[in-house]
């Protein structure tokens, strides 16, 4: 078997089940039966050595004896080789670097079949077939390289001996999954319930303000609270129970004609080394709608809240439950949530699963990752260094690496020409501009 080293002479790979024909003749590979699925380079009809070697050592071993595993494995490797082909990446050369920015492309990039991202299932599928085809060419001699460099297990691999010839083949995994390499774990994507980060599209976010109608300062009566806290978390990238705990006593003396930064201090919240105190910076704008809804909105919910309890005295939270609600008080992270929710059902920004089951597009955690995403991207749109530093202060991150190996494959994920971002400049003054 021969392959192309030249991917520029590569426009994309293809699957097929069966040798492919050119013209009226088959093509004969050395090697190949008929039946087993191959990858191949086009223009040039070429069979992509590699990755057909891997499919066929699969499909003869007696692992995995259905054609639809050996379908799957196909697809999975041709998807990543094309991955890489799109960036100029040789397939030799890919680093896990590469792996992690495809997998979360995978799970926050509608696929073109379905409409929706891949389930963590289907990554994780895809992520096991494309380490073992590293790790079977390896063990073959055919690779050297980051994906697989320091996995002492390569060495002892014994690349899908036939079950029939393997003694010890009642010890070994059935399955790709179990044996995917322990060390590279952190590829693969947990479990099904697990929730991945999605930030909003600018449509997305304007179908959700207009749902939730004008802002606060925009409205006579100071209503407006939805479409405040929309705002004041994308901006401020506040968590669900940061925003329960706000106090109006630290946002009441904001002045929205300051020239200076307008910043909210003491937001408590919780981390892994426990509670966390930071502070969080905003625009005037959103500073103007948080004295508006105090004096208006908020005002007739304290006094509907006194009123039904017969006192004088009133719970400091910001954010209270609407004063026609039945049981005023102040607005916990469900009613936050729910909220979300309704704004999300308003704006047709409900999918209906494979179940027919309806499907809320976005969690309000999401609100926290658009402004980390958006403000990323909007420096690589204006040519400027992203102020991760900046970022992670605002998120309450205390490594900046981190913030930014996190949001970076947000940002690459888009496609250089179709990003149109909202300008997060009248958001946020750090705007990702580096000191």
């Amino acid at each position: 078997m021969t392959s192309s080293r030249n991917s520029a002479n590569i426009q994309n790979y293809f699957v097929h089940y069966h040798l492919p024909k050119v013209g009226d003749t088959v093509m004969k590979v050395d090697g190949l039966r008929e039946h087993l699925p191959s990858i191949w380079e086009y223009p040039g009809m070429t069979i992509m050595s590699e990755a057909s070697l891997f499919l066929s050592g699969l499909a003869e071993s007696g692992r995995s004896a259905s054609p639809h595993t050996w379908k799957a494995a196909a697809t999975d490797v041709e998807g990543w080789l094309n991955y890489l082909l799109a960036r100029g990446i040789v397939w030799g050369a890919a680093i896990v670097d590469d792996l992690i920015s495809y997998r979360d492309a995978l799970l926050t990039v509608p696929s073109q079949k379905t409409g929706e991202p891949c389930s963590s299932a289907t990554v994780r599928r895809r992520m096991v077939y494309i380490l073992e085809f590293y790790r079977y060419l390896a063990a073959k001699g055919l690779y050297v390289g980051d994906i697989v460099d320091g996995l002492s297990e390569v060495k002892s691999y014994k690349p899908f001996v036939p079950s029939d010839l393997d003694a010890m083949t009642h010890t070994r995994p059935k399955t790709l999954a179990k044996a995917a390499v322990s060390s590279r774990s952190k590829l693969l994507p947990k479990g099904c319930h697990v929730r991945h980060p999605r930030p909003l599209s600018v449509k997305d976010y304007r179908a959700l303000a207009a749902a939730a109608g004008p802002r606060p300062s925009e409205r006579e009566d100071g209503s407006g609270r939805d479409r405040l806290i929309l705002d004041l978390t994308t901006t401020g990238s506040l968590r669900i129970n940061e925003i329960e705990r706000l106090r109006v006593d630290q946002v009441a003396a904001l002045d929205p004609q300051t020239t200076g930064r307008i910043i909210i201090r003491g937001i408590e919240g919780k981390g892994r080394g426990g509670k966390k105190i930071r502070d969080i910076e905003i625009n005037s704008e959103v500073a103007k709608d948080i004295l508006a809804y105090i004096e208006g909105e908020r005002r007739q919910a304290v006094n509907q809240f006194k009123k039904k309890y017969n006192t004088l005295r009133a719970p400091t939270a910001l954010f209270y439950s609407r004063p026609d609600y039945g049981r005023p008080g102040p607005l916990s992270a469900d009613g936050i949530r729910a909220a979300f929710n309704k704004l999300q059902i308003e704006a047709k920004l409900v999918d209906i699963d494979r179940h027919g089951n309806p499907r809320h597009r976005y969690a309000f955690h999401d609100l926290r990752h658009t402004y980390a995403s958006w403000t990323a991207a909007i420096s690589v749109e204006k040519g400027i260094p992203t102020n991760w530093r900046a970022i992670a202060d605002q998120m309450g991150h205390s490594d900046p690496s981190l913030t930014k190996k996190i949001y970076t494959h947000f940002v690459e994920i888009l496609e250089p020409g179709t990003r149109t971002f909202i300008d997060l400049s009248a958001l946020t003054s750090t705007d990702g501009v580096s000191p």
